[in-house]
């Protein structure tokens, strides 16, 4: 898949698809509304443009969408004080985050930033309230990489390594007062769904999925860049402020 607006569809429609963010309705066969119904997922165009808008390229462009889903070196063009500046022009307002919610996350931002989702899922969080913050959550909701083993008719069971959360060295499933958040040194089994329209998965190769629904397919680079900045940014959790009372 080298379209970036197809890419980033087909990792925005998991959650649409599921009522959690986004539009409710998505035209794949005609592009300009596809585009249009794209700008409409707050979060992830407005780190697209934020990215994009560092490398003089546009939102859609490949190569950008890969930076934001996947991960790439275009990331590392994202200056600190662009990402805050982001965050409180495009998160702050009704049903979103609060001035002071926003100015505390910024305040708080390391010295390099790495504005790829997975920045989102650990450090920002749910920018509407809609999510509780879980294992669970957060697990689904991040890109997670795993190598296809079984191939059903609408579903592929791979092997992946889940997210863990730990507080004061011990693991910890669910609920707030964690400390930590790791990837599992221990591979996992799951099963990820897709769309038979769009792929056809076989055994060996290595996928991305974004809320248990299989996105992409990745090549060795894009899985070595998405382990990558998820490790850089799952570090952030156990950093970021606590949540407003």
């Amino acid at each position: 898949m080298n379209d970036g607006l197809e890419l980033a569809a087909s990792f925005s429609l998991p959650p649409n698809q599921k009522g959690l963010c986004g539009p409710g309705r998505v035209d794949w066969k005609d592009k300009k509304k596809l585009a249009a119904t794209m700008r409409q997922f707050r979060a992830p165009y407005a780190y697209m443009s934020l990215i994009g808008e560092a490398n003089g390229l546009e939102p859609f462009d490949y190569e950008v969408v890969e930076a934001f889903w996947i991960g790439n070196k275009m990331l590392s063009r994202v200056e600190r004080d662009e990402a805050a500046a982001m965050i409180c022009r495009r998160f702050v307002g009704p049903g979103l985050l609060s001035p002071k919610r926003a100015l505390t996350l910024v305040s708080a931002l390391p010295r390099k930033v790495y504005p790829h989702h997975s920045f989102h899922v650990f450090y920002i969080g749910s920018i509407s309230g809609v999510l509780k913050r879980t294992r669970t959550q957060m697990d689904a909701c991040r890109v997670a990489w795993g190598k296809i083993g079984s191939v059903g008719r609408t579903s592929v069971g791979v092997k992946y390594r889940p997210l863990e959360l730990k507080e004061n060295g011990k693991r910890k499933e669910n609920g707030e007062g964690r400390k930590t958040a790791c990837l599992s040194p221990r591979l996992s089994s799951a099963r990820w769904a897709f769309d038979s329209s769009r792929f056809s998965p076989a055994p060996g190769e290595v996928a991305a999925s974004h809320w248990g629904v299989l996105a992409a397919r990745l090549d060795k680079r894009q899985e070595k860049n998405l382990e990558k900045y998820t490790r850089i940014n799952v570090g952030l959790f156990g950093k970021r402020p606590k949540e407003e009372d």
